[in-house]
């Protein structure tokens, strides 16, 4: 590719004082953007000898919060601004007009939640908003401005674009479903508000969508894809963004075709490819995430950053940025990856608020990032609406630790620590340097099955410790939660601020009757067991296959074995391996082995269970899915060994989580809590055992609250017992550890706010007075805390 080919740096927007959500061109070379700092600007080109240099024009300081969304208002639309002017879409849900000198002219009240996408329709005379509400609205600027049409039904967010054709294109970040985003589309509208079409391809949320001249439009989704189509919708080319080694590729945030029919996408990574016939021919990193990108007049572009700049690029070399300043840019690229690989400083770590502070700094939105300080080390924590609490991502450092992590050999390992129910989880993640971070963080969250919500912290928690991007994480030495100072990954609101114009419409979330928000109960998470080396555990079944006899697998069940085993072990492709029938069919006789034979059969089964597609099967029509949990119950009771025991409850306690094996549990429950109760009163409850009993009681509530269904009363009354005598073991720490009696708790605290019959039985067999000594059993602050909440529940 020759020089004139290559985009460069022509100039820097520096002004903002938050990272900068939205640009757009505007007549006579001016450029608009709208930042996190609650303000719009209107920037104006000078030259000074051969560089070109933007000053700021108008600052428009009207909105009450982000101004998330910006384009021209045409001239001669509005008597009073025939020239001209200016469209906001702000947090505040307000769309706001200013004429071309920024005086403000009018304010569209309408939508319920942040406006986050403005555009105009193909004849400019009706603008589009789309909003956090879940609405899109049609604006007739030759009516006064009214709101001529709703077009409702989206989920979440929405993004909207007018199609040459007079077509109305919207794009919604979808919905949570079954722990991952799911629903996300596009629709295709005609003019008079009548849906016409529903694009289904994306399988994560539509962030943005944009026109391509004389063929279409093009769409960027979390999903890692650009996908371009035509009017009516017909799919026409797919670009990857960027492919990474394994798994799904950074957030694509937002896409533009230049005026030579190439394509410019960015993405949260802080990369900005360019295309041309659909191949990647260029790539800028940027210093931070970029949420936006915008075409220019002459063939530039200009993007917005998260570091608080917009930046212009162009390949005419007589626009270009003066040799020093791209220089600085450069610079600023790897100095904030060298400094992230350093991890923060004492001065910086000594300006956060202190763990032992976070009662007091509730969370303001679901899955907003803070940076606390900790024994001198800076800690990164989430927070958990639904349980009030800060969840903890781990610790903010250097990237010096390289490491072994299930057999195998990273440049880094790092601890997350995960802060809810059973107290701190600490778990681990690999990574290789020239990895993609989000793929990463993806097998991450598949392999321990944690909320999709935290991929975005998980790959920026890697990005600043690996030093392979910029940090938009950070340890940020103010108050502002990191949700609201960086990208957003999961789906509705990102920030809880999108109603903050309008805080009549504000409602909590928590228990009828506005009920007092608790700490811990009820769980709203399953507790899985997903840690395990697939090739140790196949190499002993292996071993013992050759002592089975009769009950062996012959050569075809070994080769499914060894199939299965090698699906397993590629965990960043479970959303899209599949495994087989013959693979699946094993169980039945592997679970029927001798006690002390059977522990690595049901270990097996255990990290099967996690599988999506394995999980399908488990629990399909031609799978003898209850045999499987009948034998896996059988090996629980008292007299089995422990280790069979162990894998069977941990088995059973996975295969409670899927949907489709669920009615497997249900079915046996009665059997299950049979053996756990007699295991849990003899000689054989181990700690390890008893931990994977609670964790089982744990998943069985969440069960029962999300289906009042699944368990049948014989069953809840039985699981009531099991717990009550669990936490009426509490004064003595030689019958129940912390982490097992917390989880009881949990458990029956999650039981009894799901089932009045449940909290009947509780109250039958005394379980307050167990709570109440259990509270005050000196035990730990989480035990303490739950039990207290369990106490004022019954």
């Amino acid at each position: 590719m020759g020089d004139n080919n290559v985009f460069m740096l022509a100039a820097e927007l520096l002004g903002h004082e938050g990272p900068v959500r939205s640009v757009a061109a505007l007549p006579e070379g001016c450029i608009a953007t709208g930042a996190q700092d609650n303000t719009a600007k209107v920037w104006v080109s000078t030259k000074t000898g051969d560089a070109a240099f933007y000053d700021v024009l108008l600052t428009l300081k009207e909105h009450t919060h982000w101004v998330t969304s910006v384009v021209e208002l045409p001239p001669n639309l509005l008597p009073e601004a025939m020239e001209g002017g200016i469209v906001t879409g702000s947090l505040d849900s307000l769309i706001r007009i200013f004429n071309k000198t920024g005086v403000p002219l009018r304010c569209l009240e309408g939508h319920e939640k942040g406006v986050i996408s403005l555009r105009w329709e193909a004849g400019g005379k009706r603008l589009l908003s789309g909003s956090w509400d879940g609405t899109a609205r049609v604006w007739d600027f030759t009516a006064g401005c009214a709101c001529t049409l709703v077009l409702p039904g989206h989920e979440n967010g929405v993004c909207v674009l007018g199609l040459s054709n007079g077509t109305i294109a919207t794009g919604s970040t979808g919905k949570q479903g079954a722990g991952r985003v799911v629903d996300a589309q596009i629709r295709l509208w005609s003019p008079e508000g009548k849906q016409i079409a529903a694009l289904k391809d994306h399988e994560g949320p539509v962030r943005s969508l944009d026109v391509v001249p004389n063929l279409g439009f093009m769409s960027t989704s979390n999903d890692g894809t650009v996908r371009v189509w035509s009017t009516d919708g017909s799919a026409l080319a797919t670009m990857h963004h960027p492919p990474g080694r394994e798994g799904q590729p950074a957030f694509v945030l937002s896409g533009c075709c230049l005026e030579s029919g190439e394509y410019v996408t960015v993405d949260e990574a802080g990369v900005c490819i360019v295309w041309r016939d659909c191949q990647a021919v260029q790539t800028i990193q940027h210093p931070s995430s970029l949420w936006c990108v915008a075409p220019l007049s002459g063939g530039d572009f200009v993007t917005g950053c998260q570091d608080h700049h917009a930046r212009i690029f162009t390949r005419a070399p007589e626009r270009a940025a003066a040799a020093d300043v791209v220089k600085a840019f450069e610079a600023t690229v790897k100095e904030t990856q060298e400094a992230t690989a350093k991890g923060p400083s004492d001065m910086e770590i000594s300006k956060l608020p202190h763990w032992e502070q976070r009662h007091a700094l509730p969370g303001r939105a679901e899955q907003q990032v803070q940076v606390f300080q900790r024994d001198g080390k800076a800690i990164a924590a989430q927070w958990s609406a639904a349980s009030s609490a800060w969840v903890e991502i781990g610790e903010v450092t250097g990237s010096t630790n390289s490491g072994t992590l299930d057999g195998v050999q990273y440049d880094h390992v790092f601890p997350i620590e995960i802060e809810g129910q059973g107290g701190v989880r600490t778990l681990k993640i690999g990574y290789n340097n020239g990895d993609n971070p989000f793929s990463a963080a993806q097998a991450f969250i598949d392999k321990y099955e944690l909320p999709q919500g935290y991929l975005g912290e998980v790959a920026d928690y890697i990005t600043k410790r690996a030093g392979q991007a910029p940090p938009t994480l950070g340890v940020s030495t103010g108050g502002t939660p990191q949700a609201a100072q960086g990208g957003f990954t999961g789906v509705g609101d990102p920030t809880g601020f999108a109603t903050a114009g309008r805080s009549s419409s504000y409602s909590s979330g928590g228990g009828a009757g506005g009920a007092a928000a608790t700490k811990h109960v009820p769980a709203k998470l399953f507790m899985t067991f997903d840690t395990g080396d697939i090739g140790k555990v196949e190499a002993k079944i292996l071993e013992f296959n050759a002592q089975a006899g009769a009950a062996a697998l012959g050569g075809a069940g070994v080769a499914s074995l060894s199939a299965l085993c090698g699906t397993l072990k590629v965990t960043n492709r479970y959303h899209a391996s599949k495994v087989t029938a013959d693979q699946m069919a094993i169980f039945p006789l592997l679970l029927s082995w001798p006690a002390d034979k059977v522990f690595p059969c049901l270990d097996l089964a255990r990290l099967t269970a996690l599988h999506p597609h394995a999980a399908e099967v488990f629990g399909g029509n031609t799978f003898p899915g209850v045999e499987v949990v009948e034998l896996a119950a059988r090996n629980c009771t008292e007299g089995t060994p422990a280790p069979a025991a162990l894998c069977g409850l941990r088995f059973l306690a996975n295969l409670t989580k899927p949907r489709h094996t669920r009615p497997l549990i249900a079915a046996r429950a009665t059997q299950i809590l049979d053996a756990a109760a007699e295991r849990f009163g003899g000689a054989g409850a181990t700690k390890p055992v008893r931990l994977a009993m609670a964790a089982l009681t744990v998943n069985l509530a969440v069960a029962q609250s999300q289906s009042d269904e699944f368990l049948s009363g014989e069953a809840q009354q039985q699981l009531v017992g099991l717990l009550v005598e669990m936490i009426s073991m509490a004064p003595s720490a030689n019958d129940i550890d912390d982490d097992s009696l917390y989880r009881a708790l949990l458990s029956l605290g999650t039981l009894t706010t799901a089932s009045g019959l449940a909290k009947t039985a509780a109250k039958d067999l005394d379980a307050k007075t167990a709570a109440q000594a259990a509270a005050s059993a000196g035990r730990s602050a989480a035990v303490a805390e739950c039990a207290a909440e369990v106490v004022k529940l019954l």
